[in-house]
């Protein structure tokens, strides 16, 4: 298998199999380091990057030009300097990822397990592989990040993830799903040679887990744990984000007019875009507000309809690049609880937080003690005059809530999917 890995591998291992001559490479084509062979989008990026800079058409870049750009230009090979380089005597670890991502589900799920597969893949020299359902917004969101897909069909879990795991034979994988799966069909995983880790998880699915791993989320001590063998991972240091919320907390400069992000995740199934604007509207001040909606939101026509005549400035845009930008520039953020929610607290923006589900509100009243922001409860539990008062509340208390995430920078440092992948691969070489 490592030959078809490795195009030197058989030759190098086997000498006889045929001559090898060694040809000296003149000193002006010699450079350490350097790493332009594509296979990951980091290399792809650096490819990109170096014919940009030569301003030539695939193909024609010469060597000696080349040699003398990254000569001139040796920072250019930060673009890929983080990739693991793995040798002919390294292990192929194999990852299967099972999440899915829609517009009832929402995307958190697919962006954490995308997440942590990047981390497993870039520093782990892991290959990474994702069941998912086919034809939707996550199956489109795994294929722009570069990890193949096993499409999910429409038979059960049970049948469909042990009998995947025994064609594919994945050294560990990777659960982040709210669809049944029966603890018999888990074990039948864990019996093929996988190590099971399950990714913030109330069901009955972490019990048959090696490791599950939380955010800092009151549920975990009050869930039933008998009979569970594994690994319990929780608190801040465990959150899994996107690597450009890595070290980003800075200080923030006040805006004139203040700026507004309302943002409720990939799909926004609640609906609860439209009833922001509305407490919005009322606000003595005004306000320029963005609304960042996600690729699978499905209702852009009524949003601008919305819109229409209030005193606020808006700008409305959706499936965003450049979120992390978009964030810093923002003196107050509503959100749907989920992962925006720690990536807010990451870069250090204060929130008001709506959720979906009780589970939600739960994990939300973490931040609310924390001093970073609040929760305006469910869908359920509040209405636009509730939701006004709570946003103008956290308007008054900007700098309070400003200081409480500046003390809580340590906790919030964004490396919750590099601690992760390690310890995934730490068990996996235990194994070995």
């Amino acid at each position: 298998p490592v030959a078809r890995e490795h195009v030197t591998a058989y030759f190098k291992r086997n000498p006889q199999f045929a001559p090898i001559t060694t040809i000296p490479v003149d000193p002006e084509y010699q450079l350490k380091g350097v790493k332009i062979s594509v296979d990951t989008p980091a290399d792809l990026e650096l490819i990109e990057n170096l014919h940009r800079e030569l301003n030539a058409q695939p193909g024609d870049i010469e060597m000696r030009d080349l040699c003398r750009l990254l000569r001139e230009k040796p920072q250019l090979l930060k673009a890929n300097a983080h990739i693991l380089r793995k040798g002919i005597s390294t292990k192929s670890i194999k990852i299967l990822f099972r999440c899915d991502g829609d517009s009832e589900l929402g995307m958190g799920h697919i962006v954490r397990c995308g997440a942590l597969a990047q981390e497993l893949r870039d520093s782990h020299g892991c290959g990474a592989v994702f069941g998912v359902r086919q034809g939707t917004p996550g199956e489109q969101a795994i294929r722009e990040l570069g990890f193949p897909i096993l499409a999910k069909d429409n038979s059960a879990e049970d049948d469909w993830l042990p009998r995947t795991v025994k064609e594919t034979g994945p050294d560990a994988v990777v659960l982040d799903i709210r669809t049944p799966v029966s603890n018999n069909a888990l074990n039948l995983c864990k019996a093929q040679g996988a190590l099971l880790a399950v990714i913030d998880d109330i069901g009955d699915r972490r019990l048959s887990a090696d490791m599950v791993f939380y955010p800092p989320v009151p549920q975990v001590k009050q869930l039933d744990w008998t009979g569970f063998k594994g690994e319990v991972l929780s608190g801040w240091e465990w959150v899994i984000l996107r690597k450009e919320f890595f070290l980003l907390h800075k200080s923030r400069i006040p805006h004139q007019p203040q700026q507004l992000l309302v943002t409720m995740g990939g799909a926004d199934p609640a609906g609860f875009v439209f009833r922001v604007i509305k407490a919005i509207e009322p606000l003595e001040k005004q306000f320029e507000v963005t609304v960042v909606t996600g690729k699978a939101f499905q209702k852009r026509a009524e949003l601008e309809q919305a819109i229409l005549g209030s005193k606020h400035h808006y700008a409305l845009l959706n499936n965003v690049s450049n979120m992390v930008e978009i964030m810093e520039n923002t003196d107050l953020a509503i959100a749907s609880f989920g992962m925006t929610a720690y990536e807010l607290a990451t870069i250090g923006i204060p929130a008001v937080y709506l959720c979906l589900t009780d589970d939600h509100a739960l994990s939300a009243a973490t931040f609310t003690e924390a001093g970073i922001g609040i929760s305006a409860g469910t869908a359920a539990t509040f209405d636009e005059q509730k939701l006004c008062k709570d946003i103008s509340n956290a308007l008054s208390q900007l700098t309070a809530m400003e200081q409480k995430l500046t003390q809580m920078q340590n906790l919030l440092d964004g490396k919750g999917a590099g601690r992760i992948a390690e310890h995934i691969m730490k068990r996996i070489e235990k194994r070995q």
